[in-house]
Formats: C-alpha cells, sequence, structure tokens
C-alpha cells in the first residue's frame, strides 16, 4: 500500500469527523421515546414506578392488578391522549395508541412495589415537506392527560388522587408533633417542597400521563449517535411523584430516611442521521435527491483531492530537501 494510498484513508476519516457532530454518552433508557420517521412520528411511554411507602406505613399499598384497555376504553382514552396533543400542535393526530398498566405485589425483601404503565400511539399531520427536506414539529412532547384513566376500575393516570391522598394525610398528621419531638419530615411532590399543611392537597398531582415538565426545546437536550445510522436527542429530567423524608435526631446521630412513590423522567427523540433540531422543529433529508448526492459527491472529492494534493506536496519538499542536504 503505497503512502498516497494511506494518506487518502486518513483524510477520509478526518473529513468525515468534521461533518458530523460530537458523540455523547449513552443516556439511560427513557420514559418517552420518539422515533421520526417520514410520515409519522413512533411515540412509545414507558413508566417504571415504584412505591416504599408500606415500609413505613404497613396499612399502604397500590392494589394488585394488570391489564389492557381495550374497545371502547381506548376510543375514549386516544380522543384524550388527541386533546392533550391536539393543545400543543392542532394538525397533529393520533392513531394506533395502546396502553397497558399493572401492579407487582408488595416484596417485603426488597421494601418495594412496582408500578408500570407502558403507551404507545402514532403522530401524524406534524410534518412539513420543503424542497430536499422535511420539517417535524415536535412541540407536542409536552403534553398531559388530566382525566382519570381506567384499566379494569383501577386507575392509572391520577394515582396521586387516587392511591395517595389517604396516606399523605396520615403523614401530614404525624408531622405535627411538636418542636420536642426527635422526628421530622419534609415534603415533596414533583420535586417541589411543601409545607405539611398542603401535601395531602398537592399530591394530587401525581399524574402518569402528565409530561408538562419535558417542555425544554429539543435542540438544548443532548446529542448523540444511535446505531442504525440514526441521531438522538436525549433529556434527564428530576425525579417526580410524592417523597417524604424522616429525620430522626438521636443524641450524637441524625438519620434521614426517604419514602414516596417515585419516577425520574427522561426522555428521548431518534431521528436518521440527516437531522437537525431548532427549537422544537427538527429538519429532516429522509431522502437524498440525485442533485443533492453529486454535491455532496463533488464537494467530498474535491476537499479530499485539494488536501491531498498540498499534503503530499509538503512530504515530497520535505524529501527533496532531506536529498540535497547528503
Amino acid at each position: 500500500m503505497t503512502r498516497r494510498t494511506i494518506l487518502f484513508g486518513v483524510l477520509i476519516l478526518l473529513l468525515v469527523g468534521t461533518l458530523l457532530p460530537p458523540a455523547e454518552g449513552s443516556p439511560s433508557p427513557a420514559i418517552l421515546s420518539a422515533n421520526v420517521t417520514d410520515g409519522v412520528v413512533h411515540a412509545s411511554v414507558n413508566l417504571n414506578m415504584f412505591q416504599n411507602i408500606t415500609a413505613y406505613q404497613g396499612s399502604f399499598t397500590l392494589p394488585q392488578f394488570s391489564g389492557v384497555i381495550q374497545g371502547s376504553n381506548l376510543t375514549v382514552l386516544t380522543g384524550m391522549v388527541q386533546a392533550a396533543i391536539g393543545e400543543k400542535d392542532p394538525s397533529a393526530k393520533v392513531a394506533n395508541l395502546a396502553l397497558r398498566a399493572s401492579t407487582s405485589p408488595w416484596m417485603t425483601n426488597s421494601s418495594i412495589q412496582w408500578f408500570n404503565v407502558s403507551l404507545s400511539f402514532d403522530v401524524r399531520g406534524v410534518q412539513t415537506d420543503t424542497s430536499g427536506s422535511s420539517r417535524v414539529d415536535m412541540a407536542w412532547k409536552s403534553f398531559a392527560v388530566p382525566s382519570n384513566v381506567t384499566v379494569g376500575g383501577y386507575e392509572v393516570n391520577n394515582i396521586g388522587a387516587g392511591y395517595l391522598v389517604g396516606v399523605a394525610s396520615q403523614f401530614a398528621n404525624a408531622s405535627q408533633g411538636g418542636p420536642s419531638s426527635p422526628v421530622r419530615f419534609q415534603f415533596l411532590v414533583n420535586g417541589h417542597p411543601l409545607l405539611p399543611r398542603d401535601f395531602p392537597s398537592l399530591v394530587r398531582n401525581v399524574e402518569t400521563l402528565n409530561f408538562s415538565t419535558i417542555n425544554t426545546p429539543v435542540s438544548k437536550w443532548t446529542l448523540a449517535y444511535d446505531s442504525g445510522n440514526l441521531l438522538s436527542w436525549s433529556l434527564k429530567g428530576g425525579l417526580l411523584g410524592a417523597e417524604i423524608s424522616v429525620i430522626i435526631n438521636e443524641p450524637g446521630v441524625t438519620t434521614r430516611t426517604f419514602y414516596g412513590l417515585f419516577y425520574r423522567m427522561t426522555s428521548k427523540v431518534t431521528a436518521p442521521v440527516r437531522s437537525v433540531a431548532n427549537g422544537d422543529s427538527i429538519t429532516v433529508v429522509f431522502s437524498d435527491t440525485p442533485e443533492t448526492l453529486m454535491a455532496i459527491s463533488i464537494l467530498s472529492v474535491s476537499v479530499l483531492g485539494v488536501v491531498a494534493f498540498f499534503s503530499e506536496r509538503r512530504l515530497f519538499s520535505g524529501f527533496s530537501r532531506k536529498r540535497q542536504r547528503r
């Protein structure tokens, strides 16, 4: 293999590196995922929440169930999601929706009970085609469904109002032990600290199908490469749900224990590698035209040819000078 061939190969790698964005580390699995394809965005929600309140208040557990929404209930839920997303983008159309929800039994060995909700749907009508590219509007991602959603008679959306209000009142009452009590309580709902008296009423705001916290524009998320010739934008949000800190002050030692129902909101959007995010809009080239491919080819060959010419010329000049010194 000649020196010129090796140099040409290195220059190709360097050129590719300048055309693509820097890679980032792989983020944690997303709760809300959206895959941008030509004409449709495939969205999925996977909420894996857990509660450990039972370890403190043994009379509290979530009901154990497993099921899917189907039939007329599925039609109603599709309408709810359509209305919520339509508030963000009136042109968006929701289709192929499916929802499954389940809870685990209380596990004494790990002091955890799981609450899982999965939702999938397609979003159409958010793509605007222009010459050679398409603009996809992702502003709908921060939608919120306010209504009750039930699976087999069990609430899976407004879980704060459905399950947590009673035990929240018990915690709030227990916090009134007086200044001499060695036990103190701190309360948070969706990351916001609250006074004990406000905890039972504001815990109602815990909703599984509320993505209003994902309001940061996609262009400000973390950019990375994905497998399959894709780019991805990821956002790691804060801890959501209801959180109770129990602080016990004893002579010489202070202990803090956390109880509640928790989950961390994370999100991820994937699109073809020739995509650029600007705010909540993603400009995508789904299929390059022959003219575009020819222009890229001419530019790449021209740049490589010029760089190779001057690099080889410098190498040859240096070699000639060495021979003249001899």
